[in-house]
């Protein structure tokens, strides 16, 4: 029985063996494995010379145009996966007018006849006029707003596609970027509160008693006055396509991404929540004692789950912050006993811990905000304390990359689409553009 071909992924049986490697070939990889011993018979001068004509020699165009070309297919491809869906969805939704609007329209004609050829019924049936007033409200809401239907977007990963080794280049940062990048400033100042939250297009500032919302030029694209309690924490949920604000007055809001119009959680009063994070499907929120409840977003805001020390945190703990990404909940913890930190990450589907890492900060009180949020594609973690004043950087991996002392105490800090750094001080929102780390 022959012997398959050597060469990574080459399924083809061999037809001879290379005494030079002592390797078996098929005859589609002969040629190119002779082509590979001659270059190395050179001397490593003469090599590099071939390598060099071998670079000059190579159609630049011609490539880039054929490596396009898939892109383009896959760009075809996508689309008419997409054009699929659509058209099924509408064939759906033409089903359900056919059997729930004409249904109703069938039972309301039904019940006239009824009414009209019966002197039986009496205008004071509580039964039929419950039946008629609750069908009134359903009409005059598909009146406002149409058939109910709830689209969740169409998230597209940043790696999707990978061109040769630029995810390695992308997932890179470094803090000392900082020195040298870009910046714009804008008033900030407030007597409380230093929450801000961002979405793919704007940014909404706490600046109480008014929320701000500024666009990536720190120009203000909106502004209301906020009179529902000082803010304990706000974050972006792309499926609501709005922000929550959580308040030290047990209360919870959803605040619209456009008008900033506000509407209280009913699902969500009563417990003092610290901080908060959304991800694609649900909202999780830290407590006053220290637990962690998880929210599903869609068809409403309701409780899922919950964990509670010393799942959470040991009973001489208590947590700073919390900080989602896709696959992973970090949390931020202080210890009472020792004043130490310890930053965490725990799986969000087994909530199982994947690492700790131990904040070396000198002198530490504490009193000020410690913050943290995800960047760069979620492969990495910054911190912002403004107690020492400092940024750090931390790895999937739980490996401390890199630590900036900061000018001032940074109270908190966002990432926005990957290039932005958002860091908000006592007085003022900085705003720095990374173009070194992309």
């Amino acid at each position: 029985m022959s012997e398959r071909c050597n060469i990574d992924k080459c399924e083809q049986n061999s037809h001879v063996l290379c005494y030079c490697c002592k390797k078996n070939l098929c005859l589609d990889h002969l040629a190119n494995h002779r082509t590979l011993l001659d270059f190395q018979s050179f001397s490593i001068a003469d090599q590099t010379n071939i390598l060099n004509e071998q670079l000059k020699k190579l159609d630049n165009q011609t490539l880039v145009e054929n490596t396009r070309q898939k892109l383009d297919k896959w760009r075809d491809e996508s689309l008419k996966k997409v054009q699929r869906f659509y058209e099924q969805k509408c064939e759906d939704l033409e089903r359900y007018f056919n059997e729930n609007i004409q249904k109703k329209q069938l039972e309301f004609t039904q019940l006239h006849r009824k009414l009209t050829e019966s002197n039986q019924i009496s205008n004071d049936n509580e039964t039929i006029k419950e039946f008629l007033f609750t069908n009134k409200q359903k009409i005059d809401s598909i009146e406002q707003h149409g058939i109910p239907i709830t689209i969740q977007p169409l998230v597209i990963k940043n790696n999707l596609i990978t061109i040769g080794d630029m995810k390695k280049i992308d997932d890179e940062f470094d803090l000392t970027v900082l020195s040298t990048s870009t910046t714009q400033t804008i008033d900030c100042s407030s007597q409380f509160g230093s929450s801000l939250s961002t979405n793919d297009q704007y940014i909404l500032i706490d600046q109480n008693p008014r929320l701000t919302l500024v666009d990536f030029q720190l120009n203000v694209v909106e502004q209301i006055s906020w009179n529902y309690g000082i803010i304990s924490d706000m974050c972006w949920s792309s499926l609501l396509d709005s922000f929550v604000l959580i308040t030290e007055k047990s209360k919870a809001y959803l605040v619209n991404a456009k008008s900033l119009a506000v509407r209280l959680i009913e699902s969500m009063q009563n417990q003092l929540w610290i901080s908060c994070s959304c991800d694609q499907s649900s909202l999780f929120v830290s407590s006053l004692s220290n637990g962690i409840v998880e929210f599903t977003l869609l068809p409403s805001i309701s409780y899922l789950k919950r964990w509670d020390p010393p799942m959470t945190c040991q009973n001489d703990q208590s947590i700073k912050d919390i900080c989602l990404n896709e696959t992973s909940i970090a949390f931020l913890v202080f210890s009472n006993t020792n004043q130490t930190v310890d930053f965490l990450i725990r799986s969000i589907s087994t909530f199982h811990q994947l690492f700790s890492v131990r904040l070396q900060i000198s002198n530490p009180s504490y009193s000020l905000p410690i913050r943290c949020c995800s960047h760069k594609n979620k492969k990495q973690w910054l911190i912002s304390d403004a107690n020492s004043s400092q940024l750090l950087l931390i790895d999937q991996y739980g490996k401390m990359k890199s630590t900036f002392s900061y000018d001032q105490p940074p109270l908190n800090l966002v990432v926005c689409n990957s290039n932005l750094l958002v860091i908000r001080t006592e007085q003022m929102i900085h705003l720095y553009r990374l173009e070194n780390s992309s």
